[in-house]
């Protein structure tokens, strides 16, 4: 059996080799994986990771713009998504026309529907998707077929999900950055996914059969941070009975992950940036020194450069660190990754818990793309999750409707201002000359908001624009605290 499906790989991936060298003759070559989606988001899903092995993706939400796609356009493959048999004649179509086809299905009755009518079917993955294995099997695939499509120098990241501009740059950075054994910090928001992203950096770099050691410097007490980073020999102090290596140690030859790396004290600020300089470093109570073969990241998600001039972080140990800076971006801005990453946490789970991944319904799949997931991609997996392991998504449509609703209330508020039911609960506990100073200030505070931003905070500039001294706008910066408000963007 084993022998019969290898051979009829084989033969597939000799047919399109075959159509590769179509080159040499002067005709176009084929090279593009045509992805045919019952489901957006699982397309979606399937798309982002078609894309990181730099094959050309189409997408058709149909098989009737499959079919149209198919005479259009040249591929090397086709992958059928599907939760039914109904793809039957899509499938022998595209193999009667040399193609061969993928299937991906949450049904397994589906594989076998379809390889009685159609025997040149290349392979099947039964939902929950892997994608690791998903990647392999399509390097694989194009390795067989001698296709040029595959882009060695793009990362194998299959858990940086994302089809829009903003993961796409993303990936590509992180590509390039493999290359070079510099130290490299990761910003963002709570949640958008800088440990996964250091993790695919280390996965493709030359330092990939090393380890990967996370630390996160906000849960560790200042006091133990030093002896958890670079360990300590027996006897360093009371209770140590045994040597310790520590987290340098322990990810010698690999790679260090940094998390959380503001909440670092003054102290150990100074000494991590000595290790960077010198390249070692002494266990508490070690007579010697130690080598370090270390690549550092860190990520924050403060604002280190307003913390430098506060005095908070050393400005010499952020250079060390921030030899390259990669930026990930809130989920709010990049809503386009919310399908494809909600079906790539519907197949974790449900291989976790061992079900078949759940058919959300339209109604919460309205809301999550609505909802700004302020907790970013973290958030949204931590829905799935309860999702999946409730098997009810009931709980999940109630809390994201009542999230949104609060959102929408939010911004009409800041759009409109405050209701006047909660002006006159205000007038009511306090007196009517505060309340009419408060708003003064509200309305102020948001005039010389917007005028700062428009200027890109050149104060002349939005003095201007005000119709005010720039001496009176700065009193007034500092008047209603605009300054220290602006400090801790990131």
């Amino acid at each position: 059996m084993r022998r019969s499906r290898l051979g009829r790989m084989q033969k597939i991936a000799d047919g399109v080799s075959n159509r590769a060298m179509d080159k040499a003759e002067g005709r176009e070559v084929a090279k593009g994986v045509l992805i045919v989606a019952d489901n957006p988001d699982g397309g979606g899903f399937l798309e982002s990771l078609v894309i990181q092995t730099g094959a050309e993706t189409c997408l058709a939400p149909s098989q009737v713009l499959g079919r149209k796609l198919l005479e259009e356009g040249r591929f090397a493959l086709v992958v059928v998504e599907t939760a039914n048999a109904a793809a039957e004649d899509f499938c022998r179509y595209a193999s009667a026309n040399g193609l061969p086809v993928a299937v991906v299905s949450d049904n397994s009755r589906v594989w076998s529907t379809l390889r009685k009518t159609n025997g040149d079917l290349l392979w099947f993955i039964q939902k929950p998707l892997e994608p690791v294995e998903f990647l392999e099997r399509l390097t694989d695939f194009f390795r067989r077929s001698g296709l040029p499509s595959l882009d060695a120098a793009l990362p194998q990241a299959p858990y940086l999900i994302g089809v829009g501009n903003a993961m796409r740059a993303v990936r590509a950075m992180v590509a390039r950055v493999s290359r070079a054994d510099v130290s490299v910090i990761l910003r963002g928001e709570t949640g958008t996914g800088k440990g996964v992203a250091a993790l695919a950096i280390h996965n493709n770099s030359s330092r990939r059969h090393g380890p990967f050691v996370e630390v996160n410097c906000s849960s560790i007490p200042a006091t133990l941070l030093e002896s958890e980073l670079f360990g300590y020999r027996k006897g360093a102090f009371t209770g140590a009975h045994r040597n310790k290596p520590g987290k340098f140690d322990l990810a010698h030859r690999g790679s260090l992950f940094l998390d959380e790396i503001s909440e670092m004290s003054p102290a150990m600020q100074a000494k991590l940036l000595q290790v960077l300089q010198d390249g070692e470093y002494a266990p508490l109570g070690a007579l010697e020194s130690v080598r370090s073969d270390v690549r550092v990241f860190s990520a924050s998600n403060a604002p280190l450069e307003a913390m430098i001039v506060r005095g908070q972080f050393r400005q010499d140990l952020y250079y060390r660190l921030k030899v390259v800076q990669i930026v990930l971006p809130p989920l709010r801005d990049r809503r386009e990754d919310v399908g494809p990453l909600r079906e790539y946490f519907l197949n974790k789970y449900a291989r976790l818990f061992s079900r078949t991944p759940p058919r959300l319904s339209p109604e919460l799949c309205r809301l999550m793309s609505l909802y700004d997931w302020p907790g970013n991609v973290r958030e949204l997996e931590n829905c799935i999750k309860a999702v999946v392991a409730l098997g009810s998504e009931e709980e999940a449509r109630r809390d994201l409707l009542e999230k949104v609703r609060e959102v929408r209330e939010e911004r009409r508020e800041a759009r409109d201002g405050p209701k006047t039911a909660d002006l006159v609960e205000e007038i009511r506990r306090r007196s009517f000359r505060e309340v009419v100073q408060k708003v003064a200030e509200e309305v102020e505070r948001r005039a010389i908001g917007e005028a700062l931003e428009q200027t890109q905070w050149n104060r002349r500039k939005a003095a201007r624009l005000l119709g005010v001294s720039p001496r009176t706008l700065y009193n007034k910066i500092r008047e209603l605290g605009i300054a220290q408000a602006a400090a801790i963007e990131p």
